[in-house]
């Protein structure tokens, strides 16, 4: 009873205490804490709005992500029906080194086989020029191109497009006239490359029916980290 009375008797509390009991006066205190209230939600709702924009501006499109990738160890895992197997190699200046059957090729131009540190030109030991397969010319294919659809799962997002054989067919030097379709599939993460898949079944039997499925994927490691002297030996003999 003492502190109620001790408070009451505070000129400023009673003050308040008066005011608040004119009817007047308690509405238009009201309507100060009700604007108060409203500036506060509308400020953290600007502040939110401008957080998501500036998280969404921050956000890579896949051709944005790809285009910034200039050389790279990689790693070629291709199936083909009931065959899987894994071609390791890098990539750098457009010139692909890779281990094939225990046996190093390189790739500029030409196709050579690496025998005690000289080049002898061969025929591509497998089916697709892998070289051909590269980060640049992926990009090329998709950065003008409407995703066919995306999903995002465990924090990654797949984001899949539809290639023509026919646009594909040029990356070898062919001209093939199709209606048919391959497909890409991009993963990232936090705005990182993940990996690729290639389903490219449709082209591998446009000339002759021999598999029922071949994909590849394609994995990076060391991204804008390769050392070209790690293999100038092998490019000086060509």
């Amino acid at each position: 009873m003492k502190l109620i009375e001790k408070i009451k008797s505070n000129n400023v509390i009673s003050k308040i205490i008066e005011i608040w009991k004119n009817r007047r006066y308690r509405g238009l205190i009201i309507l100060g804490f009700w604007f108060v209230f409203f500036f506060f939600v509308i400020m953290l709702l600007r502040v939110s709005v401008k957080n998501q924009e500036n998280f969404e501006a921050s956000i890579k499109t896949i051709p944005e992500i790809l285009e910034n990738i200039k050389n790279y160890e990689f790693s070629y895992e291709i199936t083909n029906d009931d065959i899987n197997y894994n071609i390791n190699g890098l990539y750098i200046d457009n010139e692909t080194l890779f281990i094939y059957n225990e046996n190093t090729y390189f790739i500029k131009d030409k196709i050579y086989i690496v025998n005690n540190e000289q080049l002898q030109e061969v025929e591509n030991p497998i089916e697709i020029d892998i070289s051909k397969l590269n980060i640049e010319n992926i990009y090329n294919l998709i950065k003008d191109k409407e995703k066919l659809y995306e999903t995002k799962e465990s924090g990654i997002k797949s984001t899949v497009y539809k290639i023509s054989i026919n646009e594909f067919s040029k990356l070898f030097g062919l001209d093939i006239e199709s209606e048919d379709f391959i497909e890409i599939t991009i993963e990232t993460k936090d705005n990182s490359y993940e990996s690729i898949y290639m389903d490219l079944t449709q082209y591998m039997n446009y000339y002759e029916l021999k598999y029922r499925k071949y994909n590849i994927k394609l994995e990076l490691n060391s991204i804008n980290d390769v050392d070209k002297s790690s293999y100038s030996s092998l490019v000086e003999g060509e």
